[in-house]
């Protein structure tokens, strides 16, 4: 028997795994995913800044994103022509981390909807609650800095 997984998904994700066959979903517990999905610039740029990876391919994108003209379409140009096979876990952990909450969102989203999805379920708990904990370090970070 497979393992249970956690999902942690907003209304629109569910929605999307809804779409799967009871085989999947019954393996499924949904979180609701109740923090605020915001990103603005000062994460983006705190991010960027703390973006240290060890992969070529990914210091080739840290050096992209420190130019002010990059833009996202730019950044992900070069990530869907780069070989990311063999990125390790910790450089994995530091992109998902650069993505930020927003970006972490499309990538569920492109998983959910994927005809992969059901193969991927683990990929995507596991993003899922990564962006869980972003969100609520994001939250906890700004009502203690607001409060002060």
């Amino acid at each position: 028997m497979s393992k249970r997984l956690t999902l942690y998904l907003t209304a629109k994700e569910r929605l999307l795994l809804g779409r799967q066959d009871d085989a999947v979903t019954s393996r499924c517990e949904i979180v609701e995913e109740d923090h605020g999905m915001e990103d603005n610039a000062k994460h983006r740029k705190l991010r960027a800044e703390l973006f240290a990876p060890k992969h070529p391919v990914l210091r080739g994108l840290a050096g992209l994103l420190a130019k002010e003209t990059c833009g996202e379409e730019q950044a992900r140009a070069f990530v869907a022509q780069s070989d990311l096979s063999s990125i390790d876990t910790g450089d994995m952990l530091e992109l998902m981390f650069l993505l930020g909450p927003v970006g972490m969102t499309s990538m569920i989203f492109e998983m959910l909807t994927a005809p992969s999805a059901a193969k991927n379920l683990e990929m995507i708990a596991e993003l899922t609650e990564l962006r869980h904990h972003l969100l609520f370090a994001q939250d906890t970070t700004t009502s203690s800095s607001s409060s002060v």
